[in-house]
């Protein structure tokens, strides 16, 4: 963002939806997306916990670098770790359909 872009434009731009100048030259598209806030399901929790479990138990002396532990929406993913340099976004999917699983897909 530049600088001479005022913060008031920019959130104008955001309610509106409309596109923001910036130095009469570069244009910026803001696009609006609904985010699903449901919470999750006594189903779901259950399945996320034992997820966790099972991957906190792969790796050896434990894992220490859990990102999110927590079933508070919005769900981008439902469990995340670091671990060395590297980080894991996990989704849980009921491959059967059986199971409702928050968040966007």
């Amino acid at each position: 963002m530049h600088d001479k872009t005022s913060n008031h434009d920019l959130l104008l731009a955001l309610k509106t939806q409309k596109s923001l100048r910036i130095n009469n030259r570069q244009q910026m598209r803001i696009n609006m997306y609904e985010i699903s806030m449901s919470e999750a399901s006594s189903e779901f929790t259950e399945c996320w916990k034992a997820a966790g479990i099972h991957i906190q138990n792969q790796a050896q002396g434990g894992l220490r670098g859990w990102l999110k532990v927590d079933l508070n929406p919005p769900f981008l993913e439902h469990l995340s770790f670091r671990l060395g340099n590297q980080l894991f976004f996990i989704r849980i999917i009921d491959v059967d359909g059986q199971l409702e699983t928050p968040g966007n897909s």
